[in-house]
């Protein structure tokens, strides 16, 4: 997980009720996945709360700022996306989001994901996120801080053995008054 959203976020951007989280993914370009399909197995993680194991609770994909069919784009070109794990075990029950980006190649590809993907998505995701951005008549507003220590740099232990330089992105969305 190379981007976090913390906890001191506005509540509604944790929740996935009332489309709180969706309608701030869809603010910084991404969404549900192409006509809300999915293909492929759920991937998991250990976000040391409590609960082991845990699949996401959802694949958000770029989306181009194309209503509806942007996903479905991304779905064939390739493009950026992120799993969601909620932190809400007993040990730790922060409500923060974990977000696992990777950029992709395209559908022809498999997906696989591109060389350096993981540094690649994150920062992307990063870029799109920072600052004030608006959708559906909410406004947030995006800061971010980096986070090292928790990760090591290099490829051990991760996903397809893509090596990931370590640094984690913490984002704090708060929702701003119109």
């Amino acid at each position: 997980m190379y981007v976090i959203i913390s906890a001191k976020s506005s509540p509604e951007i944790l929740s996935f009720t009332n489309h709180g989280f969706l309608n701030y993914a869809r603010a910084i370009g991404f969404s549900i996945e192409c006509l809300g399909l999915h293909q492929g197995d759920p991937q998991s993680a250990n976000l040391g709360d409590g609960r082991g194991d845990v699949n996401e609770t959802a694949v958000i994909r770029e989306n181009f700022r194309i209503p509806v069919l942007g996903t479905c784009i991304e779905t064939l070109i390739g493009g950026n996306h992120f799993r969601v794990f909620p932190q809400t075990g007993p040990d730790a029950n922060s409500g923060a989001l974990f977000l696992a980006a990777s950029k992709e190649e395209d559908l022809s590809e498999h997906h696989d994901i591109i060389p350096d993907g993981y540094n690649i998505g994150r920062d992307e995701l990063v870029l799109a996120a920072v600052g004030l951005r608006s959708h559906n008549g909410v406004k947030y507003n995006t800061t971010v801080s980096d986070v090292t220590g928790l990760l090591q740099a290099g490829s051990q232990g991760i996903n397809h053995g893509i090596a990931q330089d370590g640094i984690i992105k913490l984002l704090t969305v708060t929702i701003v008054d119109s």
